[in-house]
């Protein structure tokens, strides 16, 4: 939603098309100011969705048995808990991550049943189900039992495959884009794997993890087993920080997670969320908003993993103590300073690698922090409007280059880095972020591979900044619009 400037002003606006009659037909019906039935048409809402997606319910969300694996994968579980295997997740380090790992063992430890965590050091084991934790989980206290990663594990077919042959079963939950060949998991959920049913395509890594919650309890209710049934709202207040912090569409079932879990988070009994909140000066009990999470608390559970361990993070969502909870916000608000700091240094020393950028940012320095990376390619996207990956060099010789990249909107990273696996060691993510390692001997190969990927694609001229609807102030001083616009 913009407010209405100077013809002079909108150079490189592009408004998304509106159905003037559509909309005063939308308006009409439902009472509706003309600018929030012009957003809810762009949307999709038909006229017979306004309400549902105005005042959205837990009933409307899509049934968990229509994910592909979703049978096999809490048949697994439920057998796994009446045995007594052991469980382990392994959650991913970014705010996404951490938060599934806790939804999981939230809902296990509510079952009464043991579950261990295990997360990966980005800077020792990188993005993944990494093979040195897989041997410890299969070789340790882990030891035939059941394998569950979060928000990862989808591109990593010979970690499974080593899990598998150490006697674990392994279940992958993951919202990043399958590869070709999918990894040997005794069931995968990811809703983006060929003939997966549901219906919601962008899920984040939390939200495939509350739906695994969701379809064992049902599992576990339909075998008559006696175990307590855990209370599923009030995971979503985690549901709600993950999927907004992992800035998926907050459309479909992302919006109604995330805009209940947005109540329960204002209520959140948890102790660490609540001290979180307190340290980005959020009033106790005060509503929280998607903003909330996106720029103040989401920032501060991801600098952990980006500077230091995501161990930090995922102890403050699960400590049940006030005065352990206060000393946990306060190490994220360190590293969230020292993240701070360490992004405008890297920004600053990028820009000044960029001359002339012709259709994409390729940049490369020695020792650039990791967790950084995909902060300053978003960075570079925002100035210099084309696609941007980030290297950092190892100070080591042989170690290889890991990066971040990130896309304009339109353009599909994935696709692109697939036109590049060639050069490159590994690479996975989405349409627009993605990961990737190489060679440093073969940097410059790829930038120029990837700088012809993105010009063939027509990418190159700076990219439009798509805009909802461009109004005037009289316009949005409307009192209905106003309480209309606080529903969106």
């Amino acid at each position: 939603m913009i407010i209405k400037k100077p013809e002079k002003e909108r150079k490189g606006w592009r408004p998304r098309p509106v159905e003037p009659d559509a909309v005063r037909c939308l308006a009409r019906r439902h009472g509706l100011a003309l600018p929030i039935a012009a957003l809810l048409w762009q949307r999709g809402v038909e006229e017979g969705e306004v309400t549902g997606f105005l005042q959205p319910g837990l009933r409307q969300l899509p049934d968990p048995g229509t994910m592909r694996g979703m049978a096999q994968a809490v048949a697994l579980l439920a057998d796994a808990v009446q045995q007594e295997r052991p469980i382990t997740v392994y959650g991913d380090y970014d705010a996404d991550g951490v938060t599934a790992a806790a939804v999981l063992v939230c809902f296990f430890r509510a079952l009464g049943v043991p579950v261990r965590v295990v997360q990966p050091d980005r800077l020792q084991h990188g993005y993944g189900l990494h093979p040195d934790l897989v041997r410890q989980i299969g070789e340790g206290r882990g030891r035939n039992g059941v394998l569950v990663t979060v928000d990862c594990g989808v591109s990593d077919r010979e970690a499974v495959a080593l899990a598998r042959s150490l006697g674990l079963d392994v279940i992958v939950t993951d919202h990043h884009q399958p590869p070709a060949e999918l990894p040997p998991a005794s069931a995968i959920l990811n809703p983006l794997q060929p003939g997966c049913a549901f219906p919601e395509k962008h899920l984040a890594g939390v939200g495939i993890a509350f739906y695994l919650a969701v379809g064992l309890r049902r599992e576990l209710r339909q075998r008559n087993n006696g175990f307590a049934e855990p209370n599923l709202k009030e995971l979503l207040d985690l549901v709600a920080v993950g999927t907004v912090a992992d800035m998926v569409p907050l459309t479909g079932a992302n919006r109604i997670l995330a805009r209940i879990g947005l109540g329960v988070l204002r209520q959140t009994s948890r102790p660490g969320l609540a001290a979180l909140a307190r340290a980005c000066g959020l009033e106790a009990g005060a509503p929280v908003s998607a903003e909330d999470i996106a720029f103040r608390l989401g920032p501060r559970l991801n600098a952990a993993g980006r500077m230091d361990s995501a161990r930090a993070a995922l102890e403050l969502l699960l400590c049940d103590r006030a005065d352990e909870a206060e000393r946990l916000a306060a190490a994220l608000e360190d590293h969230n300073q020292e993240r701070r700091q360490t992004t405008e240094a890297v920004v600053a020393e990028a820009v000044r690698q960029v001359s002339d950028p012709t259709a994409a940012v390729v940049v490369a320095g020695t020792g650039w922090h990791q967790g950084v990376l995909g902060i300053v390619a978003s960075r570079l996207v925002e100035r210099f409007g084309q696609p941007a990956v980030v290297l950092s060099l190892p100070e080591e010789t042989g170690e290889p280059v890991r990066g971040s990249a990130r896309s304009v909107p339109g353009f599909n990273l994935y696709r692109a880095l697939a036109g590049c696996r060639d050069v490159l060691l590994r690479f996975g993510g989405h349409e627009q972020a993605a990961g990737l390692a190489l060679a440093a001997e073969r940097i410059d190969e790829f930038r120029n591979r990837f700088q012809e990927v993105v010009r063939a694609a027509g990418i190159g001229e700076e990219a439009a900044l798509e805009v909802d609807l461009v109004l005037d102030g009289r316009e949005l001083g409307q009192p209905e619009f106003l309480d209309q616009y606080r529903l969106l």
